[in-house]
């Protein structure tokens, strides 16, 4: 079948730009999470972090529209205890919206385990554990560890880049009924093999090519994590007929993201 640019998208990259589509990439190898840690031993945890009216809400709110969702699924840190039925969400996005209003103090460390797909949070005695199967988002700006940010890729939105045009193409994707997106859940889905393919094929070339331009000073967790998700771009790309240039801006994009995994903000 010949690739297509459909309006969702179209209207996603002027909506989004190049972390539209980053997340994008992520959001589909979500979809795929379990064989992606069976292949390479973890898939990263993605944060979208940003200022108020910075897109954080909406960018979520189109995603889950592509998994035929109308309102966005998450769950708080103050509820955090449902996390021990995330093994229901095989291959599936958990999100994690920490909003700043609560009091209630979380150890986020306590899904670093997530990460590899280990065990979610210790049962309670007398209860089982849980291995967790699916990919974890978390929305907002919550204060992590080291440790936990470097299982992390950070698409940080600006709310200065708004333009009166991405403003529109977001209400455009908003007003759109779910119906119209549901191409991209079938081809994500099916493209088990695609996806798997170019994930061996590349991450190591990827992961290469960030030592590279860093001069080794990635941190081999976070080359890893960033090299899967250019890989991902590359996956996407043989899903959707992407404009010109914008799979080149997506790939930069997580280049700058690697790089600000080791210099100081």
């Amino acid at each position: 079948m010949q690739k297509q640019t459909p309006k969702w998208l179209e209207l996603f990259i002027t909506a989004f730009s190049a972390k539209g589509l980053v997340a994008l990439a992520w959001w589909m190898g979500a979809l795929h999470a379990e064989r992606i840690r069976g292949l390479q031993r973890s898939y990263p945890f993605l944060a979208v972090t940003g200022d108020a009216d910075s897109g954080n809400t909406t960018l979520l709110q189109i995603l889950w529209k592509l998994l035929g969702s109308e309102d966005p699924v998450s769950i708080s840190p103050a509820h955090i205890g449902r996390m021990r039925h995330a093994n229901h969400a095989v291959n599936w996005p958990v999100v994690i919206e920490d909003i700043g209003r609560s009091k209630y103090q979380f150890d986020w460390d306590q899904l670093k385990t997530c990460y590899n797909g280990d065990t979610i949070i210790r049962a309670r005695s007398g209860q089982d554990d849980h291995k967790f199967q699916g990919a974890l988002v978390i929305v907002g700006n919550p204060q992590l560890s080291e440790a936990m940010c470097s299982r992390f890729v950070f698409v940080r939105l600006d709310r200065t880049l708004n333009s009166e045009r991405s403003r529109q193409a977001q209400e455009e994707l908003l007003a759109l009924p779910v119906d119209q997106f549901t191409d991209f859940k079938t081809q994500a889905t099916r493209a088990d093999d695609q996806v798997l393919h170019k994930l061996n094929q590349l991450t190591q070339r990827y992961i290469d090519l960030l030592q590279e331009e860093s001069e080794g000073a990635i941190k081999s967790r976070a080359a890893l994590n960033h090299a899967q998700l250019m890989s991902l771009i590359d996956a996407l790309q043989d899903l959707y007929l992407i404009p010109p240039g914008q799979e080149v801006l997506a790939l930069a994009r997580v280049l700058c993201m690697a790089e600000e995994t080791y210099t100081p903000s």
